[in-house]
Formats: structure tokens, sequence, C-alpha cells
């Protein structure tokens, strides 16, 4: 039986997209591929979520690190296939003031902060 590579990788796309990409993460040398690839991103995400739990245990507010609104509300997701409630993700926000989806949260200290230093000297 003869397949051309096109119909291979047809199936193959298919196959991929049954699965949850997080099982990619077994398969010998994908896990170096991969963390390499998105280490940066990752990284944000580690820091957003230690953010998140800082301002939590101290009893601080959170706000929009883009217009510093503390009128953000935490996104939480659900399983679009199982209906599955997977609660609260620490790093994806929604902010009503600029109507950003995705935002991150920064402590009010940490917007201070921030705008602090981007300004020019």
């Amino acid at each position: 039986m003869e397949f051309s590579q096109e119909e291979f990788d047809r199936v193959l796309a298919e196959l991929l997209d049954e699965s949850p990409a997080s099982h990619l993460l077994s398969v010998a040398g994908i896990y170096e591929i991969v963390s390499e690839e998105f280490n940066n991103e990752v990284l944000q995400r580690l820091h957003q979520k230690d953010v998140v739990n800082q301002a939590r245990e101290a009893g601080e507010g959170l706000v929009c690190s883009e217009c510093g609104s503390d009128e953000i509300r935490e996104q939480v997701w659900v399983g679009w296939k199982s209906g599955e409630l997977f609660g609260q993700c620490g790093d994806d926000f929604y902010c009503p003031a600029c109507d950003d989806i995705c935002c991150s949260a920064l402590t009010r200290n940490e917007f201070e902060e921030e705008r602090a230093n981007a300004r020019p000297k």
C-alpha cells in the first residue's frame, strides 16, 4: 500500500488535531524543542501567577496592566467539548475599562512602578 506524502501529512494533522498538545511532550525530543520555543511565554505566565498569588496572600487588589483599572475580572475557563470547569487560571483577565479580554494583572505598586519607569527622563 502506497501513500503520498500529502496524504500521510493530512492524516497526521488529523491525529494531532484530535489529541491534546500536551500529549506530545512525552514524545522523545519534543519537550526540549517546545520548551525552548515557548520559554518566554512560560516565564511570563509563571510570573503572572506569582503576582496573583502574592496579591491574594497580601490582601492587595489587582489592576489591569494596560490601563490601571481595578475593575478587572479573572477569567474562568470551561472545556468546550466536556463542559468541565477548569476554574480560575490566574493569568487571564478581562478589563471592562479597556475592553481587553486577555490583559494581565499587576498590583497597584507594580503598575505605578512600570508607568514611572516608562516615562522619558
